[in-house]
């Protein structure tokens, strides 16, 4: 049987990132090449990327980072203390991130009225940076990706769109774990 192969290009814009919120993942150059073989899917990253604006310092959110990651299920694949950027682009997951079903992060269509999420492969990408607000503020940027086959089939993989919910609980988790 073939291995598949996931070849990941990141590029993080490192200079000037520090004054604008979310300025090194929205100024990444990403493309994902995904292949069996005989099958290829490139994704261009687009998806939106989600904020939100917490009442802590960049350096007190930053610290808890890896353990926000941890708790979620998401191994740190990418730490960037120069930009304060965190995440994952090459997990690949089936059924569950963490303790979680993936259809409630990601939507990949469903099949005999099953979400697909969560039976079929999936290699998702996951990047939050970190940076400094206004005052004692910092702003939480967040991008999901992902693509996703049946496991059952050797076929092209889809592109499956973010639900939201993981843009909205990572910035929980966090406040969740400064207000202890």
């Amino acid at each position: 049987m073939r291995r598949l192969v996931v070849v990941m290009l990141a590029a993080i814009v490192t200079a000037g990132c520090a004054s604008s919120p979310g300025s090194a993942i929205s100024g990444r150059d990403q493309t994902v090449h995904l292949s069996d073989g005989s099958n290829a899917l490139r994704i261009q990253p687009n998806d939106p990327m989600s904020t939100a604006t917490l009442p802590y310092t960049a350096d007190a959110i930053w610290n808890v980072m890896p353990s926000v990651f941890d708790s979620l299920g998401i191994a740190v694949g990418t730490l960037d203390p120069t930009t304060r950027v965190i995440g994952n682009t090459a997990l690949k997951v089936h059924g569950h991130l963490g303790s979680v079903s993936l259809s409630k992060y990601i939507d990949c269509g469903r099949t005999q009225g099953f979400a697909s999420a969560d039976t079929y492969d999936v290699h998702l990408s996951v990047l939050t940076q970190v940076s400094p607000g206004k005052g004692s503020s910092a702003t939480i940027a967040t991008v999901v990706e992902a693509v996703a086959r049946p496991a059952q089939f050797k076929g092209d993989y889809s592109r499956c769109e973010t639900n939201g919910e993981l843009e909205v609980r990572i910035p929980r988790v966090v406040t969740a774990r400064l207000q202890k």
